[in-house]
């Protein structure tokens, strides 16, 4: 097992106003946001953990008929509490094996994308690969293994982008030509931009905020 996929969809979605996981996101059939985010990595993965907390059955029920290992934790925890249970079973189901850490929230991520995430790692494996893109931190992010357990017990109070910050040789940053790795929903004019995007375009990241936000790039 080479690559693990960990996809964040624990949060309560307060400023979207409802649980973005579960709003159906332009396309076919209009998938569940948690859905997309889930098929946009799943070609790079093997088996994928799912973390989950507010409304968790809805959320699962949402991912089906796709198989995945369901982690559950308290509603209200801090994203960092998502990130280290989920690294935590992945180190423990799957001790070998590099993650694949990518929030809930992030529909859209070119395949060229994993596939240079892939490449950055296994040139230079004692790192962590960060896509960013117009100089912006994005998603997903590939975790290596030897990485993975330490990360599941590190201080990530301030989130993970803080780690990233105090320990810079642990991570390299990789510039890709792919805007979707910065296009999260967080607020309902995200929502507005990607229904009005066509299904070959990218969501453009919010000018306002730092690309995909302060918790794990």
């Amino acid at each position: 097992m080479r690559t693990v996929g960990l996809l964040l969809a624990a949060g309560q979605g307060s400023r979207m106003g409802r649980l973005k996981q579960l709003i159906p996101f332009p396309g076919p059939a209009d998938p569940p946001l948690v859905a997309v985010a889930h098929d946009a990595i799943s070609p790079a993965c093997g088996p994928v953990i799912v973390v989950v907390a507010h409304e968790a059955d809805r959320v699962l029920d949402a991912l089906r008929p796709r198989h995945v290992h369901a982690v559950r934790i308290q509603p209200g925890l801090d994203m960092s509490e998502s990130i280290r249970a989920g690294l935590g079973v992945a180190s423990h189901l799957f001790p070998h094996a590099d993650v694949l850490l990518h929030p809930a929230d992030h529909p859209r991520v070119a395949p060229e994308t994993l596939q240079s995430l892939r490449a950055a790692l296994d040139r230079d494996p004692r790192r962590a690969v960060i896509p960013t893109h117009a100089g912006r931190g994005g998603h997903p992010i590939l975790i290596p293994a030897h990485l993975v357990l330490t990360l599941s017990r590190a201080d990530l109070a301030q989130g993970l982008a803080d780690f990233w910050r105090r320990n810079p040789h642990l991570s390299t940053r990789l510039p890709v030509p792919d805007p979707g790795v910065c296009a999260d929903l967080d607020r309902p004019a995200d929502l507005a931009a990607a229904d009005a995007a066509t299904p070959s375009q990218s969501t453009p990241p919010r000018p306002e905020d730092p690309c995909s936000g302060p918790e794990t790039s």
